[in-house]
């Protein structure tokens, strides 16, 4: 679960109901007291809640990379956990060619190809040919 900062307003809004409820001060005109009150206490709230909300994506595993994950991770009880060292990402490119071609068709190395649902790219690593009347899958 995100841990989302609140507003300076919201917290404003918070702190003058509270100031309405517990007490009898009614004037919530702008530039009242309380109304400038309740904003100034708003806006010191308002980062410490966003001091709150970096603390805690800092914690995160989903937001550590490199080193910083390696010692998040050496943080943890669990003494099972390995980090598995970087490498390229494998699949495979389904490319549909048109029927009866006359001549093979080259496709070079480096020819980027993208999924049109979640819109990464996709280099192929080396040289393909399709020869003629073949429909090929890389």
């Amino acid at each position: 679960m995100s841990y989302t900062a609140k507003t300076r307003t919201e917290l404003s809004r918070r702190v003058l109901g509270a100031l309405i409820t517990r007490g009898r001060l009614n004037d919530v005109n702008e530039g009242s007291v309380i109304d400038t009150i309740s904003k100034a206490v708003g806006s010191v709230a308002s980062g410490v809640e966003y001091r709150l909300e970096q603390i805690r994506d800092s914690f995160d595993l989903r937001n550590a990379t490199g080193a910083e994950l390696d010692s998040r991770v050496a943080e943890l009880p669990l003494s099972t956990i390995v980090r598995f060292p970087a490498q390229r990402a494998r699949g495979e490119i389904v490319a549909v060619l048109e029927q009866n071609r006359q001549n093979p068709t080259v496709i070079p190395a480096g020819s980027l190809f993208s999924r049109a649902d979640n819109g990464l790219s996709y280099a192929t690593p080396e040289e393909v040919i399709a020869p003629t009347n073949f429909n090929l899958v890389t």
